[in-house]
């Protein structure tokens, strides 16, 4: 009477299949190509049976298991090869949006030096500006006061285009403050934020890519968590 029962695996046709004869030691579990576990091809391993027919249709079995298993390998490898394609042109853009960015802050940050320079050159010159306005005055006042119509109204009029010239050069410093003031207050750190962001991704592209925090456990990539 036919037998089956289910015990380790054992030797047979190179998959794990019963031959005739006495029993044998058993083998190591089979395994999936790259040995990755298979259940099913270990199940149809561990059966025992003492019918030829279904010894044969097992070890058959087990070999069109072992040849998909091939292909199933080689269709994951190629999903693999097309997941690190995309996850290193990824890592290149993030790269790359991060080289303009550094660019734009260098930029943002000369322009603030350019600025400084001028308000610094405006300060200068109103500076000068406000001397020049005081001598004005001392002027006025110190005319004698016999002083003739024609000189008190000449030192009058140096007053008030000193005081103008004084008003022109405080007028060109407001704008370099305000603009100065965007740069620093507004524009730079909202720059810093979205780099410190592009920064946190590069590394999480760069650690997936170097099998880190990135992978299951069939190996396969499902990019940055």
């Amino acid at each position: 009477m036919e037998s089956m029962r289910f015990v380790g695996a054992i030797h047979g046709a190179g998959f794990g299949g019963v031959v005739d004869g006495e029993p044998q030691s058993p083998p190591p579990e089979p395994q999936s190509p790259k040995g990755l576990p298979d259940a099913i091809m270990q199940a149809i391993a561990n059966v025992l049976t003492d019918d030829p027919a279904a010894q044969r249709e097992q070890s058959i079995l087990l070999g069109e298991r072992h040849v998909l298993n091939l292909k199933c390998r080689q269709w994951l490898a190629a999903q693999l090869e097309h997941a690190r394609e995309a996850l290193v042109g990824e890592h290149e853009r993030v790269k790359a949006e991060c080289r303009a960015l550094l660019e734009e802050i260098a930029g943002v940050e000369a322009k603030i030096h350019r600025l400084q320079q001028d308000f610094n050159k405006a300060q200068e010159v109103k500076g000068r500006a406000m001397a020049g306005e005081h001598e004005a005055k001392e002027a006025l006042r110190r005319l004698s006061r016999f002083a003739s119509k024609q000189e008190i109204a000449h030192a009058e009029r140096a007053v008030i285009a000193a005081g103008e010239r004084v008003a022109k050069t405080s007028a060109t410093e407001a704008p370099l403050v305000q603009e100065m003031n965007r740069l620093s207050m507004t524009v730079l750190p909202e720059l810093g934020e979205k780099l410190r962001t592009l920064e946190a991704q590069e590394r999480d592209l760069s650690l997936a890519l170097e099998g880190r925090g990135g992978t299951d456990s069939l190996g396969i990539m499902h990019g940055p968590r």
